[in-house]
């Protein structure tokens, strides 16, 4: 059998749902590092030696990671959760989500997780650890677009946040109930010390100016907000920021640097 070599390594794709994966194939005391593209897997992992793992095409089922005791980075993309799905994993680092969907609510059971990047996922809710330190967002505005909803209070140690909204089409207007959600999802990360965000997503949380009327700026530990233009093709662009949006951002922290990142 394969894994009696100590494989450490391993690439499995497979998208047809009629195949039946041997539960062998979810057990190994040699692997590290494991891709595996599939329809489902509804086995949990025993892989206790494994450090990396990338899991693509799939509906996550039951409790999959427990048992990998020593995984540091995981990435799931193309992922489908019906349920709420527990990711527990007690040395996780970095945590990928990519083009997923889950109507109800993940947990990330991961004390240790410290860089979590999401993109393009739809998320009823979100709860990870409060020790997060670097938090990447991205998420394209195509009229469909659902804010991210932490279960989480508050974050209380983040360093590096990135937050990427994405205008496909000038001509979609922006819904006044997602601008809402959005400012109330970026006062979750009110402890970021190095915040970047796109110029959409400044020209997003400017076009409701009045929302701003009722919350003070959440950023009391800012020492850099960074405009991101990069993604127009206008190198002369300028961006559209509302006076109201600004002092949300900056209100609190009025030492912090204000850098705008043009095109290249």
């Amino acid at each position: 059998m394969l894994f009696s070599h100590n494989v450490q390594q391993l690439t499995v794709s497979l998208q047809s749902s009629r195949y039946v994966f041997p539960t062998v194939l979810f057990s190994s005391q040699s692997l590290k590092d494991f891709k595996l593209i599939s329809n489902t897997t509804k086995t949990p992992l025993d892989f206790p030696a494994l450090t990396t793992l990338n899991l693509s095409c799939v509906t996550l089922w039951g409790d999959l990671f427990s048992k990998c005791i020593n995984l540091k980075k995981l990435t799931l993309k193309y992922f489908v959760v019906d349920n709420v799905f527990d990711i527990i994993t007690p040395r996780l680092c970095n945590l990928i989500l990519k083009e997923g969907r889950c109507s109800k609510t993940i947990n990330v059971i991961a004390p240790q997780l410290e860089n979590l990047r999401i993109v393009n996922c739809s998320i009823g809710y979100l709860n990870v650890s409060p020790q997060l330190s670097s938090f990447c967002y991205t998420s394209s505005y195509l009229g469909c677009y659902v804010p991210l909803h932490f279960s989480n209070d508050q974050f209380h140690s983040l360093n590096k946040v990135s937050f990427c909204l994405r205008k496909y089409n000038p001509n979609k207007a922006y819904k006044e109930e997602d601008v809402r959600n959005t400012i109330n999802m970026l006062q979750k990360l009110h402890s970021a010390r190095y915040l970047t965000l796109s110029a959409d997503t400044v020209e997003y949380i400017s076009s409701f100016p009045d929302l701003f009327l009722h919350h003070s700026s959440p950023f009391s530990n800012l020492v850099c907000l960074t405009i991101d233009s990069s993604m127009r093709k206008d190198v002369a662009y300028k961006v559209k920021m509302s006076t109201e949006a600004k002092n949300f951002l900056l209100g609190n922290s009025p030492s912090a640097t204000l850098i705008m990142k043009l095109s290249n």
